[in-house]
């Protein structure tokens, strides 16, 4: 929840829209679901389906990519409802697990 409302503030400081995409379960009303690999399994993200409309510009953002599996869920999610995914924005990335290469769309992060 705090990591949330870190990312709710950020959003409205630049004056953007907040979409979370959680595990299955913890957002209201209709959802779409998107399946991803872990390291050791599999997962699931959801998000509501009405919170992006066709043609929104997207930014996915998120403390840390690792295998790139839980990016390219959210990304997926977004397309699926007709967003545009400009691309993805990570405060951490553990290169040498590639998670990058996973991911369809351009990908910045600040620390490596």
């Amino acid at each position: 929840m705090v990591k949330e409302l870190t990312w709710l503030t950020m959003s409205n400081r630049l004056g953007a829209a907040f979409v979370p995409i959680r595990k299955p379960g913890k957002l209201p009303g209709d959802t779409l679901t998107e399946g991803f690999g872990k390291e050791y399994g599999t997962d699931h993200f959801q998000m509501q389906a009405d919170a992006i409309t066709r043609g929104q510009k997207v930014l996915v953002v998120d403390d840390i990519i690792a295998t790139g599996g839980s990016a390219a869920a959210a990304g997926s999610l977004v397309k699926k409802v007709g967003g545009e995914l400009l691309g993805y924005v990570f405060l951490k990335e553990l290169g040498f697990l590639k998670g990058r290469d996973k991911l369809d769309a351009p990908v910045h992060t600040l620390l490596d």
